[in-house]
């Protein structure tokens, strides 16, 4: 989430200015009680440490338990009898489903080694920029309205030219689309260095098509290389919750990595560094995959024409556009106003973002755990009412309770949240869309989302943080339900 989020927006960016006067907290009455903020960031940090190993602990039992016992050790007239009676005893499986489930294996990690790599590469190169975009527009002396200017114009750029990508990747190949991913974020990058304000809108342009792709092309090829590879369908949910993983782990990298890097040459640093994962991740998808395509006979006008059509005949494509529309939206106004509120809240004292960040990808990654044992025992789209249901109490929380603890650990549910909804919902994208229309498809989905963004961050100044988190959990009480009662008549996968 680099070119289009904002990480660190400042002291006055997304709501109330900030300054050393207390806060008016309009209608909640009292200002929050004082806090221990390092203190308790800490506590957060391990605790959500301990449920990570823990959850780790726990997945890896549950696999060993599941997975078949070794036949035993029989006399040559015991395997006899067996071969007879088609039988090696109780809870042994036969020879030919142990095959079958180790193909299945060396499929999987073959295939997690084609495209995990170039993935992480990108979003790592992703995180790298992130928290720099605002950093680096002020030091270049622009003042804030012309900063809000360079999002508006990255987002309707995604919004825009990034929408028609998805037509170009179904035509003309999800692979290239990759590549071209690759190329306009190292011009991005590029513009960077020049502090004119046109080179900086044209960085925010190709960023906005940039972002689009990583977001479309890079699912679309996997989705349709696993359909081919012969993968079962229950390993799509088990790649894209390595994938969630592995993003967290990059983004908490990333942080390591570009942090020294501006401390000591400044904020333009980040943006040069992150050439190099993005040349590695172009390397690592023009030697290692092949190309696969949408539908190659329409235009790209007929299929955004199709593709909207398809939305709105097939009610679970519908459902999971809704939900990836707002669920999406909300998380990029949370990126936008989570460094103010905590500053806030934190009544005077210094936050340690570092550690706010730390705790943030902890609880990413405590969700793609949760969602592996959750689909255990229930379908990809009841986990997803129960990720929206987890979404909607972390915002309303903060209405309620404004202490600086109560803050912080309502963000790291929301992050929790995040954890689990990524898998699930490319799993059920993978499921429900068409093949031929996928990377389209995936791009409509957006549309909303980026008009929803604009929308929210051009009154958001007006906004208390409370009136944020209000508002962000009814949306996400409404799209919840929205979910749950389109989806009751339907049969989880």
């Amino acid at each position: 989430m680099g070119e289009e989020t904002v990480v660190q927006p400042g002291i006055q960016n997304g709501m109330e200015p900030i300054t050393g006067h207390r806060h008016p907290w309009r209608g909640l009455g009292t200002p929050p009680p004082p806090a221990n903020v390092e203190g308790d960031t800490r506590f957060v940090l391990l605790g959500l440490f301990v449920t990570l190993v823990s959850l780790a602990v726990l997945r890896r039992t549950s696999h060993s338990k599941s997975r078949p016992r070794s036949p035993p050790v029989h006399s040559s007239s015991t395997l006899a009898t067996a071969s007879t009676n088609n039988d090696l005893g109780p809870n042994v499986p036969s020879p030919s489903t142990t095959k079958h489930e180790t193909d299945q294996e060396k499929l999987f990690t073959k295939f997690a080694w084609l495209y995990l790599p170039p993935y992480f590469l990108g979003v790592f190169a992703d995180w790298m920029l992130g928290p720099y975009v605002y950093a680096i527009y002020t030091a270049y002396g622009y003042s804030m309205s012309e900063i809000g200017t360079l999002y508006v114009v990255g987002f309707i750029a995604s919004l825009s030219l990034g929408t028609l990508m998805g037509p170009f990747s179904d035509r003309y190949g999800r692979k290239t689309s990759a590549l071209i991913f690759c190329g306009v974020y190292v011009v991005s990058c590029l513009c960077k260095n020049v502090g004119s304000f046109s080179m900086l809108v044209a960085g925010r342009i190709f960023g906005g098509v940039g972002t689009s792709l990583l977001y479309t092309a890079f699912e679309s090829w996997a989705v349709y290389s696993l359909d081919e590879s012969g993968l079962e369908e229950d390993q799509k949910s088990r790649l894209f919750a390595l994938a969630t993983f592995g993003n967290a782990m990059s983004a908490v990298l990333a942080g390591l990595i570009t942090y020294p890097l501006n401390e000591e040459y400044g904020p333009v640093a980040p943006f040069n560094a992150a050439i190099i994962p993005l040349i590695l991740c172009a390397g690592c998808i023009m030697y290692g995959w092949e190309e696969n395509y949408g539908s190659r006979r329409r235009t790209m006008g007929s299929s955004l024409f199709s593709g909207v059509g398809t939305i709105f005949k097939d009610r679970r494509i519908f459902t999971v556009g809704l939900v990836s529309a707002f669920f999406e939206a909300v998380l990029y106004i949370f990126v936008f106003i989570w460094t103010p509120s905590l500053q806030l809240r934190a009544n005077g004292e210094d936050v340690p973002l570092g550690l706010v960040f730390a705790c943030y990808m902890l609880a990413k990654m405590c969700g793609t755990y949760a969602f592996e044992h959750l689909l255990a025992v229930t379908g990809v789209e009841s986990s997803l009412t129960w990720v929206l249901a987890i979404s909607a109490v972390s915002f309303a929380w903060p209405v309620w309770r404004r202490g600086y603890l109560d803050t912080l650990m309502a963000h790291c549910a929301f992050e929790f949240s995040v954890g689990m909804y990524w898998p699930a919902v490319s799993t059920l994208r993978s499921a429900c869309i068409t093949e031929e229309l996928r990377s389209t498809t995936m791009s409509l989905f957006r549309v909303p989302l980026n008009l929803f963004v604009v929308f929210s961050l051009s009154g958001i100044e007006d906004l208390t943080d409370v009136q944020v988190y209000r508002s962000c959990s009814t949306a996400m009480i409404f799209v919840a339900l929205s979910h749950y009662f389109l989806v009751t008549s339907a049969t989880d996968l």
